[in-house]
């Protein structure tokens, strides 16, 4: 009876291993997300912010150098009026492809 008990607290032990791996790699897509631009696949407010404190860090202890760059769409909001939000949505799409850098993008 002392056998069967143990088995069933390993068996038990590796199900819940198994259910803690599963929980771990959810929680790491979920952190992704909500540090990632759903449509155009690059960091949004929040995980620009965490890079950036992360890079500052680094430009600090390693006495490196960085840089940051801004683009900013002059009248924008005119493509959306005019050509609706699926034009924008490929605009906003196209300057983020063309303009990306080693780090500014997500790797799949």
């Amino acid at each position: 009876m002392f056998a069967l008990a143990e088995d069933e607290v390993l068996s038990r032990t590796r199900g819940l291993e198994a259910e803690l791996a599963e929980a771990r790699s959810k929680i790491k897509q979920l952190e992704s997300r909500i540090e990632t631009d759903a449509l155009l696949d690059i960091f949004n407010r929040r995980g620009f912010e965490r890079e950036l404190t992360r890079a500052v860090l680094q430009v600090n202890r390693y006495q490196r150098t960085a840089a940051v760059v801004f683009i900013d769409l002059d009248d924008f909001k005119s493509i959306n009026d005019r050509f609706g939000h699926l034009a924008g949505d490929a605009t906003l799409k196209a300057v983020a492809e063309t303009s990306a850098m080693p780090g500014l993008r997500r790797s799949p």
